[in-house]
């Protein structure tokens, strides 16, 4: 029995044990290099979201002012620390009781702040105090601080006094200093700088004073301040009284309800840096989690050792952990974005199994009129089939590991050897990729090796066997109906933009973005092959051009095994797919994100003015066209000055006022105005799209603005109803209130540079709806400068946006902007960004950068797998039709007529995959960046703005780079399968 079951094992098990082991040695090495190349996507994906964190671990004190220096010499002591850097704030609020005094004038500002570090550099630009000087910022509502902007100059005194509760003529200074250098930022610039740079917000208070200074001077102030707060406003008892009552709550105390001098916040940041090369290595994303999660431990203990009032916070760790989680699902990863790859690699297994196995019936026959059994048979073919199997899985995860291995060190990768096989290529990703290819060639062959075991021989000694016919004649199956169903569902859903909001459904449309597109592609070439007399019509038109007076004969004979027709019509159609859509993706995805960019800037450079450096300190109260006559005439020569440069094409300007008035807007009590010029200048100056609109296109809303109408912003219209009349009240002039009618809703201005912030890895849920909320809420109002009501209402400058568009090197022009601001032609700006300077700031999506470098991988793989399934088809096609090719050039058929009648049997079906590939790829490319923007991401304009599809030349070179591939091999294959003559062929 077992001598029978080797010999069984040597006549039929040979070639289908070679023809295995190389499915399966391409599927594991397909696979395995995948999984590779993932794991290093992933490591530079992470290293790059590691470059944009700018702090290993923050350490947050809010006690004790005495233990701040302490606490820092305790963590710059931890080993591997390399420094210790801090930024130190006091925010005050003061109210009945406290007030401060500029220029010996009591105020009613709200807030007082002061904050210093030991690194300037830490500080926001508008705050930044050069070495020696203090700068002195009104932030907030100019309805608050703006009354006092005639007393806030340069060298002005200022101080922080606590009237007694008793006797208000009795005062204490608790804070004095001379006021340095004037700035009147923006809040959400402020935010913007600290989530930026600290990855978390801080409080910035709405109507306060900033005072920038020195740190040695903000150590030698508070602990002063912080006593004399205390000091003055002592608790109150709720029930009883100081001496030690007896009653129910004796003891119990708060602060006195009036008394707001009391509500003191203090907070050090002890900003801490190591060394990263001890920590991290991209490649082992666990052990660097765990090491930094250590590291970080050890900074909390010492942190609350010393301060009880502390609490340590790591970007680095967030990021870390959530890559981690990642890399360990990388190989159920791979196998998913692979779905495609393992498709095509089934139709190979099926192809060469059904082709070689079916192409020895002859000798199964000869085999079985010698005695064999059919489960002989069977078992042999089986056990070479998983044989082939188990050796190719395990020599191609070998080579699918070591490949990429040294191509990366090659390349200049440092690729650690000792976790190659441990950490890099997880041992049980590699047995399952090894399980999953035998399986492949097992469930492949099983069919097939079934019917070759009962095949009787004188239906194996037949050219067509009757069984064959039978056994794998075509019809077009349920399955198939459902994929093509589902498929087409998800094609639809990506187009028009369809995302399920129930939970579990969800779940399955997330699943169906990885296997939707071969879905359909599989339902929809099945469809097409059961539909013969419409296959037959596409194949004639496609086959007339090469095989001419042979047409016939070459549809014929491709449509007597409409199952290999369509074998050969799916992966085209898989391979075009998969080599398109990485790109599509990331084409889109970057064109979107690029896209925000302008809208956020408005044009190639936004240059920002405060009022201060544009009226030389004058903001008061006054009509907006006394503000705009004067900031005017400055622009003018502004505009004058810029215009000299070379590759300057335009420039313009965005007011931004600040309007008292009773406005029920939340947190707020004054209205944002901004002022434009002419719409036709505006549109031509700003880069803007239509979806910005709300009632309507945006270009037409803007065109349709007249000089008293208004339009508001959708977070306006969130918070407040304009009534039946479409009036608004804009606030008071001289003679009166001023009303605007509204003309239509935005989304958002474009050039106002708001709060833009690139997805980091790092960011909470709460900094995310935090980011994300202010674009869907901010409110304000949009008008025309040369308006002549609205001018006239009453209110203050917030600052200018000088927007200059460009036509040419935009750095140069930066560059000189920057000359003349040191020159003293242009007056000092606050803020200077450049489209260019902002792209480079532009971060990929973790999918997206997975499937770019995948996508290598595939383009190789799948054309391989492609090819070879091709080749096996077309030599299988020529073996099993050799006589009839003898016979039709016994008959005067040329051999190049034949040679192109094998030919057009592959690029016929060949282009018809390629007709059905390419568009779902695109599609499938499109709906996948949808997909992603649709996950929860810092994205604030990005919410906004739809995905466009994206095609550039380049996949249109890789498109015809792969048909010119498959056309070339076809031709030499169909030259060098049709070698014999036909005497020969007809003695075989």
């Amino acid at each position: 029995m077992e001598k029978s079951f080797w010999l069984l094992m040597r006549v039929v098990g040979k070639k289908a044990f070679l023809a295995f082991f190389l499915v399966t040695f391409l599927v594991v090495a397909i696979l395995a290099a995948t999984n590779v190349v993932s794991k290093y996507a992933l490591k530079s994906f992470t290293e790059d979201q590691i470059k944009r964190i700018n702090w290993d671990a923050v350490a947050y004190q809010t006690g004790t002012v005495s233990e701040v220096a302490k606490v820092k010499q305790e963590l710059s002591g931890i080993e591997g620390i390399v420094s210790v850097q801090d930024l130190s704030s006091m925010k005050m609020e003061l109210g009945t009781f406290m007030h401060l005094d500029v220029a010996g004038e009591k105020t009613r500002i709200p807030w007082f702040m002061m904050i210093a570090s030991d690194n300037p550099d830490l500080l926001p630009p508008d705050i930044r105090p050069a070495k020696g000087e203090t700068v002195t910022a009104l932030v907030g509502s100019q309805t608050i601080v703006g009354s006092y902007m005639d007393k806030v100059r340069a060298g002005n005194p200022l101080a922080v006094f606590h009237q007694d509760e008793n006797n208000p003529r009795e005062q204490t200074k608790v804070f004095a200093t001379t006021m340095g250098r004037i700035s009147t930022p923006e809040r959400l610039e402020i935010v913007k700088f600290f989530l930026d740079k600290f990855g978390a917000a801080t409080f910035i208070p709405d109507g306060s004073l900033i005072l920038g200074t020195s740190k040695s001077v903000f150590d030698k102030e508070l602990p002063g301040i912080t006593r004399l707060v205390h000091e003055l406003s002592k608790p109150q008892a709720i029930l009883g009284d100081n001496s030690g009552g007896s009653g129910e709550g004796a003891g119990q105390t708060e602060p006195d309800e009036e008394n707001a001098g009391a509500m003191m916040m203090q907070e050090f940041m002890h900003l801490i840096s190591i060394d990263r090369s001890k920590v991290f290595t991209g490649w082992d994303l666990d052990a660097s989690y765990a090491r930094a999660s250590a590291f970080v431990s050890k900074v909390k203990t010492t942190a609350r050792a010393t301060s009880f009032d502390s609490f340590v916070g790591s970007e680095l760790t967030a990021t870390l952990g959530k890559m981690a989680q990642v890399s360990r699902v990388i190989g159920l990863l791979t196998i998913l974005v692979s779905i495609p790859i393992l498709w095509l690699a089934w139709l190979f297994a099926g192809t060469l199994a059904n082709l070689i196995i079916l192409n020895q019936r002859r000798l199964v026959g000869l085999l079985r009129l010698r005695g064999a059994s059919y489960d002989a048979i069977r078992r042999s073919l089986l056990a070479a089939i998983g044989a082939g199997g188990i050796l190719g899985g395990l020599a191609g995860g070998a080579v699918g590991t070591l490949l990429p291995y040294w191509l990366y060190r090659m390349s200049g990768v440092d690729v650690p050897f000792h976790l190659l096989f441990t950490t890099i290529q997880q041992p049980q990703s590699l047995a399952i990729f090894i399980v999953l290819g035998t399986a492949f060639g097992l469930a492949a062959g099983r069919k097939v090796t079934n019917y070759m075991a009962q095949i009787t021989p004188l239906e194996a000694s037949r050219r067509l066997a009757s069984s064959e016919e039978k056994q794998f004649r075509y019809e077009f199956t349920t399955f198939q109906l459902v994929c093509l169903i589902l498929g087409g569902f998800k094609i639809v859903a990506w187009i028009v933009g369809f995302v399920p909001r129930t939970q579990w459904v969800r779940a399955g449309d997330n699943l169906l973005n990885f296997v939707g597109a071969a879905f359909f592609l599989y339902g929809f070439a099945a469809l097409i092959v059961s539909r013969r007399d419409r296959l037959e019509t596409i194949l004639s038109a496609l086959a007339a051009p090469l095989t001419k007076e042979l047409k016939w004969f070459a549809v014929r004979n491709m449509l007597t095994r409409p199952h290999r027709v369509m074998t050969v019509i799916l992966m085209a159609a898989l391979t075009f797919g998969v080599v398109v859509y990485p790109e599509i993706t990331s084409q889109s995805f970057y064109d979107k994100t690029v896209r925000a960019l302008k809208l956020n800037l408005g044009s190639d450079i936004a240059v920002r003015y405060d009022v201060a450096s544009l009226t030389g300190g004058d903001i008061a109260l006054k009509p907006l066209d006394e503000y705009i006559g004067a900031v005017g005439r400055k622009l003018g020569e502004i505009e004058e000055q810029v215009r000299k440069i070379n590759g300057v094409r335009d420039v313009g300007a965005l007011y931004q006022f600040s309007i008292p008035g009773s406005f029920y807007i939340p947190g707020q009590n004054y209205l944002q105005l901004y002022l434009i010029e002419r719409p036709d200048q505006f549109l031509r100056k700003v880069y803007y799209e239509d979806e910005l609109g709300v009632s309507g296109p945006f270009r037409t809303l803007l065109e349709a603005v007249g000089k008293e109408d208004a339009l508001v912003s959708q977070g306006f219209i969130s918070n407040y109803d304009l009534g039946s009349s479409g009036l608004l009240g804009l606030g008071r002039g001289k003679d009166g209130e001023i009303n605007a009618k509204v003309a239509g809703t935005i989304r958002l201005l474009p050039g106002l540079s708001q709060l833009m912030m690139q997805d980091r890895e790092s960011f909470s849920s709460a900094s995310i709806d935090f980011i994300n909320s202010i674009s869907r809420t901010q409110p304000y109002v949009v008008a025309r400068l040369d308006a002549g009501k609205i001018t006239k209402l009453e209110g203050f400058l917030s600052n200018v946006v000088v927007h200059i568009a460009g036509s040419g090197d935009t750095k140069a022009v930066a560059e000189n902007l920057v000359k003349l601001r040191d020159q003293g032609l242009i007056p000092p700006f606050s803020a200077l960004n450049t489209e260019a300077a902002e792209r480079e700031k532009l971060s990929s999506d973790m999918f997206v950068y997975l499937a770019l470098q995948d996508i290598k991988v595939f383009m190789v793989g799948g054309i391989l797998v492609a090819l070879a399934g091709l080749i096996a088809i077309s030599t299988v096609n020529f073996l099993e039709g050799k006589r009839i090719f003898a016979l039709l050039r016994l008959r005067g058929a040329s051999p190049r007529q034949l040679a192109r009648v094998i030919l057009v049997e592959l690029v016929a079906p060949l282009s018809v995959g390629a007709c059905i590939g390419v568009p779902v790829g695109i599609i499938t490319g499109y709906g996948l960046t949808n997909a992603i923007f649709a996950l929860p991401r810092a994205s604030s304009i990005l919410e906004i703005l739809p995905v466009h599809l994206s095609l550039s030349w380049l996949v249109g070179g890789i498109v015809l780079g792969v048909l010119a591939f498959f056309l070339i091999s076809s031709a030499l294959l169909s030259g060098w399968i049709f070698q014999k003559t036909a005497r020969e062929a007809l003695g075989d």
